[in-house]
């Protein structure tokens, strides 16, 4: 999913059919299930063949610690045989930038949720989207990295 600078959602979310299992304490973290990947979810190249169309809309991808998405996404371009699309956009962590706006008095590794509740505050905006938000679903993720990217950058 893509997110503008003026908060413009376009794109689309997917569930993975998966070749083995989802660990127990993945379905716990994600509430995503194997029931739902088999019914819902698409083969991982048509993901990422829609994420590979999509990085050509945008100049920089963000992501909280996107170190590590990186390695997970290049692993699976790699496992599909498709061109890791990403590897020459230049990438912004809000993690590294939130620890930087915080001082680091909360850690190099601090959550995307715990970063907006110390960027936002009781923020009225803040505390009426929070109850909405559901933390590691990927869109709620989005919203939140989308949002602090956004007043980290003055936007």
């Amino acid at each position: 999913m893509l997110v503008d600078i003026n908060g413009n959602y376009d794109g689309e979310t997917f569930y993975i059919k998966q070749k083995k299992d989802i660990p127990k304490q993945a379905i716990k973290i994600h509430g995503i299930t194997n029931e739902k990947c088999e019914k819902e979810g698409v083969e991982l190249e048509k993901a990422l063949s829609a994420l590979t169309v999509a990085s050509t809309k945008v100049d920089e991808i963000v992501g909280h610690n996107i170190a590590f998405d990186y390695k997970v996404l290049h692993a699976e371009f790699v496992k599909a045989g498709i061109p890791f699309s990403l590897k020459k956009k230049n990438k912004v962590d809000t993690m590294k930038l939130t620890g930087k706006q915080l001082g680091h008095k909360y850690g190099f590794k601090i959550s995307l949720y715990n970063s907006a509740d110390k960027l936002f505050g009781n923020k009225k905006e803040w505390q009426a989207l929070k109850p909405n938000l559901k933390e590691h679903n990927a869109e709620s993720d989005i919203i939140v990295t989308a949002l602090i990217y956004n007043m980290l950058n003055g936007k």
